[in-house]
């Protein structure tokens, strides 16, 4: 009797520990953070936002994987299966601002429903890209105009990039991207 008693109760642990764990994400998809906008976010981390601010939020960067040099820095945050980067230069006032925020996560989704592992074919059916030279690999595709870009091996989304629209990724982008993804 007892044992059925611990299996009962362990089951029903199990199930509040579930329906925690789908009201925690349903949350947080409520409340757009793992959202992406085109332009403007990708979780809770938005473009132009001060990177103290996005620290007290998020917490620490691992310091074995950002960069830092000439006002110019990549940050990272690792889980164990995907990493959010933000590439931040210095204002004129002389703080941090958020340039580029990428993941390889598919838990953040775009409204048309696009993630990480979205096929490139589907990816194609909603933006117009270019291809950024330089990126070998993994091919980056950009939208300029939109402010967003995916990193694209055989034929799937394996990294989604927003950034300021109108800012082409540059070289600190490809040379970081490059890197952090082999890793």
């Amino acid at each position: 009797m007892p044992e059925d008693f611990l299996y009962v109760l362990a089951n029903l642990a199990l199930t509040l520990i579930r329906l925690n764990l789908q009201m925690t994400i349903a949350l947080l998809l409520a409340t757009g953070s793992f959202r992406v906008v085109p332009g403007h976010q990708l979780g809770s981390v938005m473009i132009g936002e001060r990177m103290d601010q996005v620290v007290s939020r998020l917490g620490s960067p691992d310091p074995t994987r950002g960069d830092a040099a000439m006002g110019k820095a990549w940050s990272a945050w690792v889980s164990k299966s995907s990493v959010l980067t933000i590439y931040s230069t210095r204002d004129e006032h002389d703080r941090q601002r958020v340039k580029i925020v990428h993941t390889n996560s598919p838990s953040f989704k775009l409204a048309n429903g696009l993630k990480v592992g979205s096929s490139w074919r589907s990816i194609k059916a909603h933006y117009s890209l270019k291809r950024v030279p330089g990126s070998d690999k993994v091919e980056v595709w950009d939208s300029v105009k939109r402010g967003i870009a995916f990193d694209i091996a055989q034929g799937k989304c394996v990294g989604i990039a927003v950034h300021r629209p109108g800012m082409a990724l540059g070289n600190e982008y490809l040379s970081y991207a490059s890197n952090a993804l082999s890793n």
